[in-house]
């Protein structure tokens, strides 16, 4: 893919070209620190860095992450609580058009081990 001058639209992961409202499950300690490989893509399927932002649905929470142009590993970690952690995109067309896409990961949090 090319570097190309649009605003992220989709968001995928590294380790496969799917950006269509991707969903990652993973399972975490406490405390554990949540590490996701992505990278952002524009209007024409080219490389195209720019603002992710990142929220949940069981807190207030929203943070800011900035894309690079090329896959990166970024610590969207959060709070220990499990549920959704979204990562999207806001995407706004020449035409007026306005749209999001996002990435879902479902984080179960696991109790802390005996001992």
């Amino acid at each position: 893919s090319s570097l190309i001058s649009s605003d992220p639209r989709y968001i995928c992961p590294c380790d496969k070209y799917v950006c269509y409202n991707t969903a990652i499950h993973t399972q975490r300690y406490p405390g554990e620190k949540i590490m996701v490989d992505f990278i952002t893509i524009g209007q024409r399927e080219g490389i195209s860095p720019g603002v992710v932002f990142t929220y949940t649905d069981t807190i207030p929470f929203t943070s800011v992450l900035r894309s690079v142009n090329r896959c990166n590993t970024y610590d969207v970690s959060y709070t220990p609580i499990s549920g959704n952690l979204y990562l999207s995109t806001e995407y706004s067309s020449n035409i007026g058009v306005s749209d999001f896409y996002q990435m879902i990961i479902s984080i179960i949090i696991l109790p802390c081990p005996a001992g």
